[in-house]
């Protein structure tokens, strides 16, 4: 028989992305005005808040990522399955050459802000965790690529990445 997984939300101080002091804890996310999912030790969120939304868009569909996601007024929270032997970066450059943050039970013990102001994140894929792909895996030394222009060293740091991006399995 398969364990049922419980879905857990921590009350957050008004407007913030913290929690309150002897926070409640609750099943669902609408006793609160404001609160954050608890991660469970088996999972890891990509924080991307530093691309446009089209970009992002663009990277879900191009790479076929299918699992859970709740867009932010920054960015979007990706969910995923930690992958055996993960070795976590609190944060840094992914392998597509942008910065990132990576979340897990541990570092981000009071949850994930899921809803602000009364406000419920829009969600795209409820419950699905694939596995954390390669491309938005932590690169040790990466170069951040968003927005080089001429004069930044620009072709060297594409093709160092380039050479990243050659040895991740293709997305199709």
């Amino acid at each position: 028989m398969k364990a049922i997984k419980v879905e857990e939300y921590v009350e957050y101080v008004d407007g913030g992305k913290y929690a309150k002091k002897n926070a409640e804890i609750a099943i669902t996310p609408e006793f609160f005005k404001d609160c954050g999912k608890k991660l469970r030790d088996d999972e890891v969120v990509v924080d991307i808040d530093k691309l446009p939304k089209p970009v992002i868009e663009k990277m879900i569909s191009f790479f076929d990522i299918k699992t859970e996601l709740r867009w932010t007024d920054r960015g979007v929270h990706l969910w995923f399955r930690k992958p055996k032997g993960y070795k976590h970066k609190p944060d840094g450059i992914c392998a597509l050459g942008f910065e990132v943050e990576w979340k897990t039970s541990k570092t981000s013990i009071n949850g994930v802000t899921v809803k602000r102001n009364g406000v419920l994140r829009p969600i795209v894929n409820e419950g699905i965790r694939e596995e954390l792909p390669d491309c938005l895996s932590y690169i040790k030394n990466a170069n951040d690529l968003y927005g080089l222009g001429d004069g930044d060293d620009r072709n060297n740091k594409l093709y160092s990445v380039l050479v990243i991006i050659w040895s991740i399995e293709n997305p199709n």
